[in-house]
């Protein structure tokens, strides 16, 4: 059972959210550690600190040189449904430079995502901020390769980024914007946010999913 809050959001019922708070929780024990800001357009090097850590990833800067790898990441059909842009390697090498001017103007952006073990590239998750009804809003984004999905990267990376955007700058309310018919993005924000509503953005029907810091201070409490 679900209920209208003041915000036209979904919640989950009394049962639901408390479950809910737990999951993040939980999340929130893996202790995403903040590594500092490096840097621009560097490739991974072990002398490097990453951006963020998970248990299982790390975080870092994009680089020019990680092109072919996100051209890799929105190659499959699955992807390019959602993303069919990204077909062209010139929009490809546009979204790593937007998000190296993100870092230089913001300190963050989407960052490559990387399991730590193996050093392997696997996708990108990070921070943007995007235009929500007319207010600028952070959003958390996570794409990752086809190959790897199905592991929880996503939602690992975006809980991690979560914690990141409201220890490090002033949002009151961090979103994730996700087509519905993206089931796979709508499965990984459900879990990392606290309510979703609709939204209209370019003419389309979007999926708004959303934390505040209110609800984000009570789960840390």
């Amino acid at each position: 059972m679900q209920d209208s809050s003041a915000e036209n959001g979904t919640r989950g019922a009394g049962h639901g959210r408390a479950d809910q708070r737990a999951q993040i929780a939980q999340a929130l024990d893996i202790s995403s550690v903040y590594l500092g800001r490096r840097p621009s357009g560097l490739r991974y090097d072990p002398c490097i600190p990453p951006i963020l850590q998970t248990h299982r990833l790390r975080l870092r800067t994009y680089s020019i040189a990680d092109e072919a790898g996100l051209f890799e990441v929105f190659a499959d059909p699955y992807a390019r449904r959602f993303y069919p842009e990204m077909a062209d390697r010139a929009k490809v090498r546009a979204w790593i430079e937007w998000n190296l001017g993100n870092y230089n103007e913001f300190g963050f952006g989407l960052w490559a995502m990387e399991v730590k073990v193996e050093g392997r590239f696997v996708g990108d998750c990070g921070l943007t901020y995007q235009d929500v009804e007319g207010r600028r809003e952070l959003e958390i984004g996570y794409h990752v390769l086809e190959r790897e999905r199905g592991r929880g990267y996503a939602t690992e990376a975006a809980r991690a980024c979560l914690e990141f955007g409201f220890t490090h700058t002033s949002s009151e309310n961090i979103c994730s914007i996700v087509a519905p018919l993206n089931q796979a993005s709508c499965a990984v924000a459900a879990r990392v946010h606290m309510a979703q509503r609709e939204f209209m953005k370019g003419g389309q029907r979007l999926l708004l999913f959303y934390t505040t810091r209110h609800e984000w201070e009570a789960v840390r409490s």
